[in-house]
């Protein structure tokens, strides 16, 4: 079945309710790195991480860096006027909004930060004359400084005998982030909050460690930061590490249904929901029954959760959410 065409319900207001960081690239997203990844890789971790246990990461900026052997054989990007920007830097799943200052199609609508980017690249197809914008490149990159949020599948391959992903940089903590696949070629079915678990890699020399591995699924690379001596984090725990993630959710509407999504707080559970007590999201595109939903009437009686907007969304995995 074809995908609908977007129209957006309401009047938008000439209005900024956020400031998106970076300057462009493939499209806002950038906030300032918590420091310069290495060109040649090489990457370590950083002090303030290194064997802290159990930690938030940082909403903007680096979560980590691309090591030396995937950075080989993609060590730069081209910007817009013919230039290079180093592609070290690893962020995590949170993007920083959008204005039409990075895409004209806007208008005076406002992507508003605090959604991952799946949900940032919803809103922007569900308005007229943006159905076809990407925020971020082939690889799962943009904006400047050059950022990876998600996919990286041009940095790493399968292991040809264990089938496991090879790895792709390193964490602030100084743990490994992995390509999508363990053992056997298969998706992990035991990653804790964090994005992490404990098992062999192709170069841990049979050893078991902890590990973080890249999902389809926000947080795409990791929720916080843990160790085997935390290991499984649950959901709980990552969430009690940010103040966002107690705030009040906010109501998203589309076509498939509705339900809540807490801005800034990148913990979610096995349902695909990032706010506490509610299940698998109705505004995702889910096959069988969603749950948790909130009603955009019950929400404007002061349900839980405020509602800031709705869009028509056809053939989206993921909400569009429109700030008015």
């Amino acid at each position: 079945m074809g995908c609908r065409t977007t129209k957006l319900l309401g009047v938008v207001a000439p209005m900024i309710l956020a400031q998106p960081g970076g300057n462009g690239g493939m499209g806002g997203g950038g906030g300032n790195p918590h420091f310069e990844c290495p060109d040649a890789g090489g990457f370590a971790g950083d002090s303030d991480y290194i064997g802290a246990g159990l930690k938030p990461i940082p909403v903007r900026g680096n979560v980590g860096c691309v090591d030396a052997g995937p950075l080989a054989t993609r060590p730069t990007v081209e910007n817009r006027r013919g230039g290079t920007r180093p592609a070290t830097n690893i962020y995590g799943p949170m993007e920083a909004g959008f204005t039409s200052e990075n895409h004209e199609c806007l208008g005076n609508v406002v992507v508003p930060a605090g959604m991952d980017t799946r949900l940032a690249e919803a809103m922007l197809h569900a308005i007229d004359g943006c159905e076809d914008r990407e925020i971020l490149d082939f690889c799962g990159g943009h904006a400047t400084p050059y950022h990876y949020h998600e996919k990286m599948s041009c940095l790493y391959e399968d292991d040809a005998t264990t089938g496991h992903s090879t790895r792709i940089g390193t964490a602030l903590d100084g743990h490994g982030l992995y390509g999508k696949h363990v053992d056997g070629g298969v998706e992990p079915d035991d990653l804790d909050a964090c994005g992490g678990r404990v098992g062999v890699t192709p170069d841990s020399g049979g050893e078991p460690v902890y590990y973080y591995t890249l999902t389809d699924a926000p947080p795409f690379t990791m929720g916080c930061f843990g160790d085997a001596s935390t290991y499984p984090v649950t959901v709980d725990q990552c969430r009690s590490l940010y103040d966002a993630c107690q705030d009040e959710p906010v109501v998203i509407e589309t076509v498939h249904g509705s339900g809540p999504f807490t801005l800034e707080c990148p913990c979610w559970d096995s349902r695909g929901s990032n706010v506490e007590g509610h299940g698998t999201p109705c505004f995702l595109a889910s096959e069988g029954n969603c749950t948790g939903a909130l009603s955009t009437s019950a929400a404007m009686r002061g349900g839980a959760g405020r509602v800031v907007g709705r869009a028509m969304v056809g053939c989206l995995a993921a909400a569009a959410v429109l700030f008015v």
